[in-house]
C-alpha cells in the first residue's frame, strides 16, 4: 500500500496520526483501511466528533479526499430581534481579510442574501469578524453557506 503525500502542507496534529499509522503498517502491512482509520483521525468538531471520516478513507484508498472545516461562530442577539455572527476561529491556512473579501463578494453579486454589513474586527487579543444580519434574517438561513 502506497500513502499520499500531501502539498500544500498539513496541521502538524494530523501529521503525528500520519506517523502512528505508517508504524502500524510497517509492523503488520496487512492493515486493512479501517485498521489504519484508528490512527489517522480527522478534526474534532465541538462535540468531540471527528470529522472527515469518507474523505480520510477516500484518501487511504484512492490518494485523494476532502474535509470540510468550519469556522467557530457565535451568534449575538441585539435589540429589535436582530442577530450578528461572530466569526472568532477560523480554519488552519485560511487567509481571513480572503474570507472577508469572498463573504462581501456574494453579498455584492446577490448571491447571499440576507446580511446588511461585514467588518473585520480583529485585534491583538483575537480574531473577531462580525457579520450583521437583516432583521428579519435568521442565522440557520445563511450559515451553512458562508461558514
Amino acid at each position: 500500500m502506497v500513502l499520499p503525500l500531501v502539498w500544500p502542507p498539513i496541521s502538524p496534529l494530523i501529521i503525528w496520526g500520519t506517523v502512528g499509522c505508517l508504524r502500524a503498517l510497517i509492523k503488520d502491512p496487512e492493515l486493512t483501511i479501517l485498521d489504519l482509520m484508528q490512527y489517522v483521525k480527522g478534526p474534532i468538531s465541538l462535540r468531540r466528533n471527528h470529522l472527515g471520516a469518507r474523505g480520510i478513507a477516500d484518501a487511504l484508498k484512492t490518494g485523494k479526499g476532502s474535509i470540510t472545516v468550519r469556522a467557530k461562530t457565535e451568534i449575538e442577539v441585539l435589540k429589535g430581534e436582530r442577530e450578528n455572527i461572530v466569526i472568532s476561529e477560523i480554519p488552519y491556512q485560511i487567509n481571513k481579510a480572503r474570507l472577508v473579501e469572498h463573504i462581501a463578494d456574494l453579498v455584492r453579486d446577490k448571491q447571499l442574501e440576507g446580511i446588511s454589513d461585514i467588518r473585520d474586527e480583529s485585534d491583538r487579543r483575537g480574531i473577531r469578524v462580525v457579520i450583521e444580519l437583516k432583521k428579519d434574517t435568521k442565522f440557520t438561513s445563511i450559515a451553512q453557506s458562508i461558514i
